[in-house]
């Protein structure tokens, strides 16, 4: 698909009303984009901004990897869970909004995905990949004594680690432009050391924000 504009041409004296900004506008389409992504929730393919079910057609479709379509489904439910936003209005707790080129390696795919759910990888033990998103997990292991060969307690000096993040992401209301999201500020009495990351598949300052929260933990 495509988008062709095309500009009028006008006067000298009516071209600053027409154009106030000097030349004719920026365009910034949005699309909704692939419409064949698998829900096994329902059995059935369509658009979606479910992070999971995203991750999971990358696998599959572009990949070619396996994956546990029960396990696609639990990921898939914890991204429709809904959180309620500086605005008091609620949304999905994670979505991934973004367009993939083919001239990009799988790893900055991988990174911009995982950047946008808070996620990780791992490989099964059936050879299957598995996925999780964000979310409080309750650990089911507990370490002892007995799991260590040694444990060495050292205290050493603060280089500057950074307690003030920020995410710069595409904002709608800034016509889909980069923006920074606002500061989360993790040691509000240390000195304030910043760190960015980008992350261009989030569409949402609230999604953004929780993610500088997790980046500061």
């Amino acid at each position: 698909s495509y988008a062709a504009l095309r500009a009028s041409r006008r006067t000298d004296q009516g071209f600053s009303d027409t154009y106030p900004a000097g030349r004719e506008p920026s365009y910034n389409p949005v699309w909704d984009g692939n419409d064949r992504i698998y829900d096994p929730r329902t059995t059935s393919y369509g658009f979606t901004r479910n992070a999971a079910l995203i991750l999971a057609h990358e696998l599959t479709e572009y990949l070619g990897r396996d994956v546990d379509w029960a396990e696609v489904s639990a990921e898939a439910d914890v991204c429709d869970e809904v959180v309620t936003n500086g605005d008091g209005l609620t949304q999905p707790r994670w979505r991934i909004d973004g367009a993939i080129s083919d001239d990009l390696e799988f790893e900055d795919i991988r990174a911009q995905m995982m950047a946008a759910c808070d996620g990780w990888l791992y490989e099964r033990t059936d050879g299957k990949v598995g996925f999780r998103v964000g979310r409080w997990i309750e650990p089911t292991i507990t370490l002892t004594e007995r799991d260590f060969l040694a444990l060495e307690i050292s205290e050493g000096q603060d280089m500057g680690a950074p307690n003030e993040f920020i995410v710069q992401y595409p904002e709608p209301q800034n016509d889909w432009r980069e923006a920074p999201s606002g500061a989360w500020v993790h040691d509000p009495t240390g000195r304030r050391v910043r760190d960015e990351i980008a992350a261009y598949m989030i569409s949402s300052h609230n999604q953004a924000v929780r993610i500088a929260k997790r980046m500061a933990r």
